[in-house]
């Protein structure tokens, strides 16, 4: 073998053994790829092969800490942040008003008993927030339909309507409502045949929130993530179900075995650090995967998502990020009160949190 040959095939092996340099990692994004799922490593960058319609091309994964907090920690986590939101107790100067009216069927009973729960509800949000027009609340049973739709068009026929009805079929079931000139209606519907399972503070704190969503987000409320509106009424309804610390809490355990149970069984069927980051970041509030089928991940994922936000960053700061986004948008809005970018927030803070609350 030749000098000059020898010298060629010394540096053809070092050029082969030489990993591709960062840039050549990042050229990687959107390349054409064989198999979905499929994935490598280039200069510690991962990438996803992703099938997009009928192309298949290489993605760059979210960096995610492996760092997991220690399972004290984790109670801690949770409960202190439902603490610091039990913590505002003062009686504020103006109280939201309501109207409440019942169809022709409700026994008086579950009315009454529905109605005793808003008064603390009321008094708890109003510290926060409080909306000009009163808060229209209807309650109507199954057999109430024709009465239901003849309310629902005189409150301004707002996005329940048929659509509500159908969807509690035989069953009971509560909405918050919002019409054209952006009048906010809520709904419980109950049974005739049994007490109802509505009737209990952490139901009516769960609905009472939502309309002040609605009133501090107003429109912006529609592009919130499918995080954030159930779920900040889960995490409300099981931090204050119950005047009692010891029963709310009791009460949040149960609701969090649920919420946990629903997320794994989730995160079983795909791959689970992209399965919690898709579910944060891809999945919308009219997606069935939040709020119809299950795993309900609006409620359940939610739940998670929102007790860890709190414990970030306290519960005035949430209402602080509530009242901005109408103007500014939540994301620009999520941005500006935390400190954080949603996304960043999700990759450094938020998935090692559920990695170790989900047991991943």
């Amino acid at each position: 073998m030749n000098k000059r040959l020898t010298t060629f095939l010394s540096v053809l092996v070092v050029l082969v053994l030489l990993p591709l340099s960062p840039s050549n990692a990042a050229s990687q994004t959107g390349g054409i790829c064989s198999k979905a799922g499929k994935t490598k490593v280039i200069s510690g960058k991962t990438f996803k092969c992703i099938k997009s319609g009928k192309k298949l091309s290489w993605i760059l994964t979210p960096s995610i800490s492996k760092v997991t907090p220690e399972a004290p920690k984790i109670v801690e986590t949770w409960w202190r942040a439902m603490l610091d939101s039990r913590s505002f107790s003062q009686v504020p100067r103006v109280i939201q008003s309501i109207d409440i009216k019942s169809a022709p069927n409700v026994p008086k009973s579950e009315t009454d008993k529905i109605a005793a729960h808003f008064n603390d509800t009321l008094i708890y949000w109003s510290q926060f927030v409080v909306n000009p027009q009163p808060l229209y609340t209807t309650i109507v049973s199954e057999k109430d339909y024709e009465w239901y739709m003849k309310r629902w068009q005189e409150l301004g026929s707002d996005n329940t309507g048929q659509y509500w009805w159908d969807k509690t079929g035989n069953g009971e079931g509560g909405a918050v409502g919002w019409n054209n000139s952006g009048q906010i209606n809520m709904y419980f519907k109950v049974l005739t045949t049994r007490p109802s399972t509505l009737a209990t503070r952490e139901h009516v704190f769960h609905e009472v929130t939502h309309f002040f969503q609605a009133t501090a987000l107003k429109d912006e409320v529609n592009n919130t993530p499918c995080w954030f509106g159930e779920g900040q009424a889960q995490f409300i309804q099981s931090a204050h179900a119950d005047k009692s610390e010891t029963v709310a809490k009791s009460i949040a355990i149960q609701n969090r075995k649920w919420a946990i149970s629903a997320v794994n069984k989730y995160i079983g069927t795909t791959n689970s650090v992209d399965g919690l980051f898709n579910a944060l970041t891809n999945i919308s509030r009219g997606d069935v995967l939040c709020n119809r089928t299950e795993p309900l991940l609006g409620y359940t994922l939610g739940q998670l998502v929102n007790e860890k936000l709190v414990a970030d960053f306290t519960w005035i700061k949430v209402i602080d990020f509530m009242k901005k986004s109408p103007e500014n948008g939540w994301q620009a809005s999520f941005n500006s009160t935390f400190g954080i970018s949603a996304e960043d927030w999700y990759k450094k803070d938020l998935i090692p949190y559920l990695i170790a609350e989900l047991k991943i």
